[in-house]
C-alpha cells in the first residue's frame, strides 16, 4: 500500500439528513419482527421469501447502521480523540491492555491501559493506567531548570518524562529524578543543540586567574568535558580557569612533550580557546583567534618575525630563544616582514611548520632529521606532533598500543593532500571518537589542509578526537 491509496473521507456521515422515518438507531436487542439488532444483526426472517412468511430488511436499519459506522470513520479521519467513556467501558467489560484514551479532564494528556478488562477510571487515579503522553509536562524556562522547575521522570514501559525548553539558551532538558521545583533533576538529552563545546562567555577575574560563568548547557563537570571561552586578559605566567560553580583548575597547553604549564601570552586577550578537562587540569588547544600584534624583537616566545609571505607546509628554522625564524635567503628589504603566533614550546634549530597563510607556527622537530616528526608512509608512531605528507599515496599511522591517560598526538596535512590521498589513524586496540559511545577502530582524515589531535582517555579507554 502507498500513501496515494488513501480513500475518500466522509465529510458527513451516511444518511446525515434522512427523510422522516427512513433511519433509526439499531438497538442492542429488539422484539420487532424483521428488525435488525446489534446482537442478532439481520435475522433468519429476513432471509426467506415473503411468500413463505419472510420479512424484508428495513431500509431504516441500513441507514442507521451506515450512519453510525461512517460517523466514526469521519471522526477518526478528522483526528478526533477517543476519550474515556465509563458507560462504554462497562458495556465491553473493560478496556484492553494497550488501549490509549484521551483524558476527559486534561486536554493533551493521553492514558494507556496496562491491563486487560480494565474497569477503572484513569482520570480518577484508577489502577492499570499510565500516562502515555502529556503535552502539559512540556515546561518553558529561561535557563537551566535545575532548582527552578518541578518534573516527573519517565517510567517503563509507558510513562514519558517531563521535558523543559530553555528559551534563553535554546536547549531541551529531560527530567531524570521526580521532584518539586527545588528537587527535580534535569539533564540534557543526547543530540541536544548544545552537544558541542560549552560556551562560558568572556573571562573575568585577572590575567592569571581567569573566571568564566557556568555554561548553561552543563549539568555536571566530568572528565572529558569541554568548555570554550573568549579571553578577557593576556596571561603573564602560569594560569588557572574557574568554571563557574565547578571549581578552579590549572590550565595546561598541549605540546609534543605532553601537557605543559602556560608561559606568558599563551592566553591572549580577545582570542577564543577550547579546553578539555582531563580529570585534574584543563588542557587548552590552539587559539581560534589571529596572531597578536607585538614587537617582533621581543623574546616572549609568543610572536616571531617572519621573512616573506608564508605558505602552508613550508619549513622555517628557529634561530634563538626569542622565536626569530628564517626561511631561505634574507629578503632584499623588510617590507614583507610579518608577525606569527607560536603554538607550544620550541627548540633552537628545530623545524617550524607553517599551519596557514596567516603565519601560525609550531615546532616540527629536528631540522637535520625531520623524520622523527615527519611521515610520508605508514608506521607505528610515538606520541607528539606529526607533519603528514600523503602526496605520494594514502597510508595508515598506528598509535601506541599502551598509552597513558593524557597522551596526545597532533596531525597536520603539510602537503595539502588528505582530500585526494586519505590519512588513516589506527587506534591499535583502542577506539577513536569524540565520545566513548561514538568511536571506531580507525579514523579517516579526508579533508585537505587540516589539523587534528587525539588525546587518550583512561576513563572510557579510547582516543578522544579533538
Amino acid at each position: 500500500m502507498i500513501a496515494a491509496d488513501i480513500p475518500t473521507k466522509f465529510s458527513v456521515p451516511f444518511a446525515n439528513a434522512p427523510d422522516a422515518g427512513t433511519s433509526r438507531v439499531v438497538p442492542l436487542t429488539t422484539v420487532t419482527a424483521g428488525a435488525a439488532s446489534l446482537t442478532k444483526g439481520f435475522t433468519s426472517t429476513n432471509m426467506i421469501p415473503i411468500a413463505s412468511g419472510g420479512i424484508p430488511p428495513f431500509g431504516q436499519d441500513f441507514n442507521g447502521l451506515l450512519n453510525q459506522d461512517t460517523a466514526w470513520a469521519r471522526w477518526q479521519a478528522a483526528g478526533g480523540p477517543v476519550v474515556y467513556d465509563g458507560t462504554f467501558q462497562t458495556a465491553i467489560g473493560g478496556y484492553p491492555s494497550g488501549a490509549t484514551l484521551q483524558s476527559a479532564v486534561t486536554l493533551g494528556k493521553v492514558w494507556i491501559s496496562t491491563a486487560d478488562n480494565n474497569l477503572t477510571n484513569p482520570d480518577a487515579a484508577g489502577a492499570g493506567w499510565r500516562v502515555f503522553f502529556d503535552v502539559t509536562t512540556i515546561n518553558v524556562y529561561a535557563g537551566n531548570p535545575n532548582g527552578h522547575v518541578a518534573g516527573t521522570q519517565g517510567a517503563a514501559p509507558y510513562t514519558a518524562p517531563s521535558v523543559t525548553w530553555d528559551i534563553a539558551n535554546g536547549l531541551w532538558w529531560t527530567c531524570t529524578t521526580t521532584g518539586n521545583a527545588a528537587g527535580a533533576v534535569w539533564t540534557q538529552p543526547g543530540g541536544n543543540g548544545a552537544s558541542g563545546p560549552n560556551w562560558g562567555g568572556t573571562s573575568t577575574g585577572s590575567a592569571n586567574a581567569q573566571v568564566i560563568t557556568t555554561p548553561a548547557s552543563l549539568q555536571s563537570f566530568p572528565t572529558g568535558t569541554e568548555v570554550t571561552f573568549k579571553a578577557g586578559f593576556t596571561n603573564t605566567t602560569a594560569a588557572t580557569l574557574t568554571v563557574g560553580a565547578y571549581g578552579t583548575f590549572n590550565l595546561r597547553k598541549v605540546t609534543i612533550a605532553g601537557p605543559a604549564v602556560l608561559a606568558a601570552n599563551d592566553i591572549f586577550t580577545g582570542n577564543t580557546y577550547t579546553g578539555l578537562y582531563d580529570g585534574t587540569n584543563i588542557q587548552i588547544r590552539q587559539s581560534t583567534g589571529t596572531a597578536a600584534a607585538a614587537n617582533a624583537s621581543s623574546n616572549t616566545g609568543t610572536v616571531a618575525a617572519v621573512s616573506g609571505a608564508t605558505v602552508a607546509g613550508n619549513l622555517a628554522k628557529f634561530n634563538d630563544t626569542g622565536g626569530t625564524i628564517t626561511e631561505g635567503p634574507a629578503p632584499s628589504n623588510n617590507t614583507d616582514t610579518v608577525l606569527a603566533a607560536l603554538h607550544g614550546t620550541f627548540t633552537i634549530g628545530n623545524v617550524a611548520v607553517f599551519n596557514d597563510t596567516s603565519g601560525t607556527i609550531k615546532d616540527g622537530g629536528s631540522y637535520a632529521a625531520p623524520g622523527g616528526n615527519y611521515a610520508n608512509a605508514g608506521a607505528t608512531i610515538a606520541r607528539g606532533s606529526w607533519n603528514v605528507d600523503t602526496s605520494g599515496a594514502p597510508f595508515t599511522l598506528i598509535l601506541s598500543a599502551t598509552p597513558n591517560d593524557g597522551d596526545a598526538y597532533t596531525f597536520t596535512d603539510v602537503s595539502n593532500s588528505w582530500g585526494t590521498n586519505n590519512l588513516t589513524i589506527g587506534g591499535n586496540g583502542h577506539n577513536i571518537g569524540n565520545v566513548p559511545t561514538n568511536t571506531a577502530a580507525t579514523f579517516v582524515a579526508n579533508v585537505a589542509d587540516q589539523e587534528f589531535s587525539v588525546i587518550y582517555r583512561a576513563t572510557g579507554t579510547y582516543w578522544r578526537l579533538v
